[in-house]
């Protein structure tokens, strides 16, 4: 499994903790050539192993859901509500059908779905949306940041893997 499609299950709603961790730290750190990198991911993986199901689902929803200056929607930081966001959204949509992503309940510009198309399909993305989604990657690091949010972590490490190259599919599930 590539480190996108880890980081793209990491940063979506916390569902269960069961073995999430245990399954993907190995992994991660062995794919993970940067030491930097790799220290920020312990670090975030010990304050996760740290919380209890229900305290993460609460942080995750205070984080993201109830703080309205924070978005995993990449588009609202490049686009806001401008009507260029529209033709935006229906270019990334396009993209994802080709590769053969089909969306059921979210946004094609959502950091976990962006994430597992990038992790099938690389950077395949027209110049122009990538540079939009890095924008909106880049700030929604830095308003996690600013608010204290371990996930400020999961969004660099984000932003160092998707401009590395390194998150590709490496085969398996």
């Amino acid at each position: 499994m590539g480190t996108l499609k880890i980081l793209a299950e990491m940063l979506a709603y916390p569902e269960s903790k069961n073995t999430l961790l245990e399954r993907y730290y190995t992994v991660f750190m062995l794919q993970m050539k940067d030491e930097s990198v790799g220290r920020k991911f312990d670090e975030f993986c010990r304050w996760y192993e740290g919380m209890d199901l229900g305290s993460l689902q609460e942080e995750y929803v205070a984080t993201f859901d109830l703080n309205r200056t924070i978005s995993l929607n990449l588009f609202d930081y490049a686009y806001g509500d401008s009507c260029e966001r529209g033709p935006a959204m229906a270019e990334l949509i396009e993209a994802y059908e080709k590769a053969g992503l089909l969306l059921v309940d979210e946004m094609p510009d959502y950091l976990p779905v962006v994430l597992e198309f990038m992790a099938e399909a690389g950077n395949s993305l027209p110049r122009q949306q990538m540079d939009a989604l890095m924008n909106g990657l880049e700030q929604l690091r830095d308003k996690l940041e600013e608010s204290g949010s371990k996930y400020a972590l999961l969004a660099d490490i984000t932003a160092s893997t998707i401009r590395c190259g390194c998150g590709a599919h490496t085969g398996g599930n």
